[in-house]
Order: C-alpha cells, then structure tokens, then sequence
C-alpha cells in the first residue's frame, strides 16, 4: 500500500523530470509539483491525531495543494488559465490521493504498535 502510495505521489515529479529531460531547461513543472505536495503535506502529515485523517482536512489539503501548485505557476509566468488549472488540479490529485495514503498507513501503524502514546513523543514525524 505505501509502494502504491508513493508511485502516485512521484506521478506530478516524474511529469517534471520528463518535460526537464526532453526541454533541457525547463523545471517549471518540478517546481509546481513541490508546491503541490508541500501544500497536500502540510495539512496529511503533521502529527498524530485522533481521528487524524478526516474528510475535511483532506479537504484542506486538496485545497492548499491546488492553490500552491497555481500560484507557483503564476509566479513563474504561466499564460494560460486552462492549463494552470488542469495541471494544479492533476498534480494536486496525485499529491493528496498519495498522502492520504500514507498517513492512513502511518495511523494504521501507530495502532498496531500499541496506540499512538510511542508517536506523539517524537512530534508524529514517524
């Protein structure tokens, strides 16, 4: 399940990588894909909560990733409106499908390990 889940949050970074490799110089599409997942990051995977992963902060992080991704885009002079929103939303899909992935597996695993007591002392960055 996390191989599954890390295989689609490197979907919006291997795009970047493709287009830097075949352009030679363009990295604009790496850099959108950080925003995206650092947006997503930001509200998956802090801490341990219970219940940790809801619908609203799933939500939220759907949200942030889509508005990092696009403003990232803006400010390195993207033109077209369509393709920010098709490219901020599809790498926000990636980046929130696949932490949300990894933070149900990370809660699934502080409960196997007897509660999340062992992970709320190091600050949930298991």
């Amino acid at each position: 399940m996390q191989l599954i889940a890390i295989l689609i949050v490197a979907v919006p970074f291997a795009f970047g990588g493709l287009r830097l490799a075949t352009t030679g110089d363009d990295a604009r599409y790496l850099w959108v894909a950080c925003a995206s997942t650092a947006g997503a990051a930001v509200f998956l995977l802090r801490g341990v909560h219970k219940p940790f992963v809801t619908r609203a902060r799933v939500v939220q992080a759907g949200i942030a990733a889509t508005v990092g991704a696009a403003g990232v885009a803006v400010l390195q002079h993207a033109r077209s409106v369509p393709a920010v929103a098709i490219v901020s939303l599809a790498f926000a899909c990636c980046s929130v499908v696949g932490l949300t992935m990894l933070a149900r597996a990370r809660e699934r695993r502080a409960e196997q390990q007897g509660g999340r007591s062992s992970a709320s002392h190091d600050g949930g960055t298991a």
